[in-house]
């Protein structure tokens, strides 16, 4: 698998759909935050802005079943 896919995949997977899974009021710790910045910045060097913006509004419509599928 060509690294852009799989940056693809952690982004729809990752990010946007553990977003969207998380509980209204959750706030997020220091080192949630700065883990997830890496994982962002990461995914944005390998996709490119288009593409990761893409990927993320896409994940954000998996269940916790399809983003666990895609890992």
């Amino acid at each position: 698998m060509r690294i852009s896919a799989r940056a693809d995949y952690a982004v729809r997977a990752a990010l946007e759909a553990a977003d969207a899974l998380q509980p209204d009021r959750h706030v997020p710790s220091c080192q949630e935050r700065e883990v997830r910045q890496r994982a962002v910045t990461a995914a944005r060097a390998a996709l490119g802005d288009t593409a990761f913006e893409a990927a993320y509004a896409e994940g954000g419509g998996l269940s916790p079943q399809e983003a666990a599928a895609l890992v």
